[in-house]
């Protein structure tokens, strides 16, 4: 069964973890020292309002 944000991502430096999910490449999980950094979700949830969505702009098409 596939989760519904895609596959995820988990990532592990020194004290820090973080999961990415493969839709909108969001940030679910970022974690220091086993402390929440971010408002996160479960791996099989829809991310709620924007949580962890990447909020950068998007270039124009050329039309």
């Amino acid at each position: 069964m596939r989760n519904v944000s895609g596959e995820q991502y988990r990532l592990t430096a020194d004290d820090c973890r973080a999961a990415v999910t493969e839709t909108v490449g969001g940030l679910r999980e970022l974690a220091h020292r086993g402390e929440p950094l971010i408002l996160s979700y479960a791996s099989d949830e829809v991310a709620p309002a924007a949580f962890g969505r990447p909020l950068i702009p998007w270039p124009p098409t050329s039309t």
